[in-house]
């Protein structure tokens, strides 16, 4: 037990983090000013699959956290634009968060296809 606390100690000092995020699928908006990015994130045993959308301008960085979407036990997510004002968001998941308007860009979530 005395080996174990100092790594575990060590860990959480060094920002050790669980987490781990999967990039599904990342697709620019017709216009080509938006990104939109799907992605899983999983923290283990511990807790289920948690399907994020996270939307940017081009010229921002990704966040590891959905900012238009955050589902909830389901590995499948896909995006897809249709029109430069318009994303569609597959998913047969809880939905946690979802934003219906980013911008203007117009979110919809559906079962997947």
């Amino acid at each position: 037990m005395r080996f174990f606390l100092p790594i575990f100690v060590l860990a959480v000092l060094a920002g050790c983090d669980l987490n781990t995020t999967t990039i599904k699928s990342e697709v620019k908006s017709p216009d080509g000013n938006y990104v939109a990015t799907a992605f899983l994130n999983d923290a283990g045993a511990t807790s289920s699959w948690s399907p994020q959308v996270h939307l940017r301008r081009v010229d921002e960085r990704l966040e590891h956290v959905g900012n238009v979407f955050v589902g909830y036990r389901s590995p499948n997510i896909q995006i897809e634009w249709m029109s430069a004002s318009r994303l569609v968001i597959y998913c047969d998941c809880e939905v946690i968060q979802q934003v219906t308007n980013y911008h203007g860009i117009t979110i919809e979530k559906r079962t997947p296809k």
